[in-house]
Parts: structure tokens; sequence; C-alpha cells
């Protein structure tokens, strides 16, 4: 736990600070989950400074997705952890069953970073690629000009 809710101003939430914060390595850009009882909210570290430690809202996980933006915001009841890696699986779709790995995270550094093939593919519109061999083209020559 890195500490409690004190303050949620539009899409920041201020978290006071309950651990030692020397303790970690470079929190800010470092995602965090707010854990409530029925939604975990995802937010982005932007600030610490005298004890609290600020965070820009990003998305939800509802229903084991990811979604993305300011949909709700956490209660103040909520807890704030930095994300683990099978929360962060979600976040980036590297959950998905056809990934392949691209490179590891500059961010988390024990972290791989995967592409989900399919989605991608379908989101750039190629669905699917029918190839056919250049023998079962036909001629595109006039018969007058063949020899």
């Amino acid at each position: 736990m890195l500490g409690k809710i004190i303050a949620i101003n539009e899409n920041v939430v201020s978290v006071k600070i309950e651990v030692n914060v020397y303790d970690f390595d470079g929190l800010i850009g470092k995602n965090v989950t707010f854990k409530d009882e029925n939604i975990t909210s995802i937010g982005e570290v932007t600030a610490i400074g005298n004890g609290i430690m600020q965070a820009i809202l990003v998305g939800e996980i509802k229903d084991g997705k990811f979604l993305y933006g300011d949909i709700s915001k956490p209660s103040f009841k909520a807890i704030c952890y930095l994300i683990d890696n099978a929360t962060l699986d979600i976040v980036l779709n590297s959950d998905a069953t056809n990934t392949i790995k691209i490179g590891k995270s500059y961010i988390y550094h024990d972290y791989d970073i995967k592409l989900d093939v399919g989605n991608f593919f379908s989101t750039i519109g190629i669905c699917s690629l029918e190839v056919t061999p250049i023998s079962k083209h036909k001629s595109s020559t006039p018969k007058s000009q063949k020899g």
C-alpha cells in the first residue's frame, strides 16, 4: 500500500503517502491502482512532494478489461497501490492469447512489452490476406503480341 486518498480534483487524485518513497525506484510516471470494492481505477503518478502524491486517472478495470478514460472516480476508502504485473497485463492488453514479445519496458524494467497481433492487424484494417501464386494469374499480354 502506498497510501490513502485525501483529495480528488477532477481527474487528479491526491494520496497521503504512508511509505518511504526512497524505497522505490522512480515513482513518477509509473501506474498506480486505486482498489475499491467494485472498481479498480488506474492512475499515473505525476508529482510527489511534502508527503503527497498526485496521480492522474487514466482508466479503470471493469469485468477484467481496461477501459481508457476518466470514467468514474475512486471512493475515498479506496487504497492506493503500485500497479502489479497482472494488472499491468490487463492495462497493456498483454494478457491476450495471440501476443508476441517486442521488447522490455523502460519504466518497468522486468516487464516484457507484448503486441496483440490479432488486435493490431484488425485495427489497421488488415484482417486477412489472400495470396495468389503468380502462376495462377492470367497473362495480360494480348495474343497478337505473343511470339
